[in-house]
């Protein structure tokens, strides 16, 4: 199945289940990437016809055991906000100077540059500054014991399928981490500010769960507000978690590639007055140094054998590469698998 014909399909199951009444930008199945191995993914498989391989299963089963003995809190640090201004975005130790301020690796600014905005930075390294600056707030997400977290899934689980009136197929979109972590998060940030009070919000877009709920919600709040995504890098090769909705997509999202206005507005159906193309904030034409002769790992490796082979065979037929002072770059979500 081409790229093409499978985002048609995609499409058509999130329209089949939206008409079902399953919340799409809260379910775990239609959170469908090809770049994490989750739920949606296996959905995704199953999309493509690979639906009676039983190693999706037991993925499945996999990340069943982890929503049930492996779940996460996010805790709230530093202060709430009367700003009417919000920035949405994540952060890691290196992020940080010695004086707590915070410079955004998407946006390419800091927060003294936009002093008038509160920002919400979601850790991914659990960091904390000791020093901060007034105008943001750091959410952590911090695991619970085994059997606290057992408790707290019972608990919620029981609650989806009385909810769902007893259908445990539809409670089952809702069961898993990537769920139940979104919706901590984003009712973190609503602790944080008045989503009636919101005026704009800026987020490095990636099309998340989390930030499609709280799109949503301030959009029902206040559907005034003017909230912006940034397309920060690269599209992936099957960007279907980016499929326009108009009720929890960025009223505007900036991208950097002219090609990108073609996938967004005829293959992800996002209208042309939603797009503009702008210069990239994260990076310049300026050389660099900092990525020179690096090997940069990507966020899941599926195919440990083919990417030696591959990098094997790229060693003995480019002679011009130096190695020697070469070094391998671990993503920043994955640095602690390792």
């Amino acid at each position: 199945m081409n790229q093409i014909k499978l985002i048609k399909e995609v499409k058509g199951y999130l329209d089949l289940i939206r008409r079902k009444k399953i919340n799409i930008y809260k379910s775990a199945f239609a959170y469908l990437v090809s770049w994490e191995k989750n739920p949606g993914y296996v959905k995704m498989k199953f999309i493509q016809g690979e639906k009676y391989k039983i190693k999706y299963y037991l993925l499945l089963l996999k990340f069943f055991i982890s929503s049930v003995f492996f779940s996460k809190e996010a805790v709230i640090h530093n202060k709430k906000s009367s700003s009417n201004k919000i920035v949405v975005s994540w952060c890691i130790k290196k992020d940080f100077d010695l004086n707590g301020k915070y410079h955004d690796r998407y946006f390419g600014f800091s927060n003294n540059n936009l002093k008038d905005f509160f920002w919400i930075l979601i850790s991914l390294d659990n960091y904390l500054p000791k020093k901060t600056s007034k105008n943001f707030s750091i959410i952590t997400l911090e695991k619970f014991s085994v059997m606290k977290s057992f408790f707290i899934f019972t608990k919620r689980f029981l609650s989806l399928v009385k909810k769902e009136n007893f259908s445990m197929h539809r409670a089952a979109h809702y069961m898993f981490n990537t769920t139940s972590e979104s919706e901590q998060i984003a009712n973190s940030i609503k602790n944080l500010v008045k989503f009636d009070k919101v005026r704009t919000m800026l987020l490095p877009y990636e099309g998340q769960p989390f930030q499609k709920i709280i799109i949503n919600q301030v959009k029902k709040a206040n559907p005034k507000s003017k909230i912006i995504g940034y397309l920060h890098s690269c599209l992936p090769s099957l960007p279907v978690e980016y499929i326009y909705n108009k009720s929890y997509s960025p009223n505007l999202v900036f991208y950097h590639g002219n090609s990108y206005k073609k996938i967004l507005n005829k293959f992800l159906y996002w209208p042309k007055t939603h797009i503009k193309l702008i210069k990239s904030l994260r990076y310049t034409y300026k050389k660099s140094e900092k990525f020179k002769a690096n090997i940069y790992l990507p966020y899941e490796i599926y195919d440990k054998n083919l990417l030696l082979d591959e990098f094997e065979y790229f060693i003995k037929n480019n002679n011009k590469y130096n190695f020697n002072k070469t070094k391998v770059i671990i993503h920043p979500i994955k640095k602690k698998c390792y």
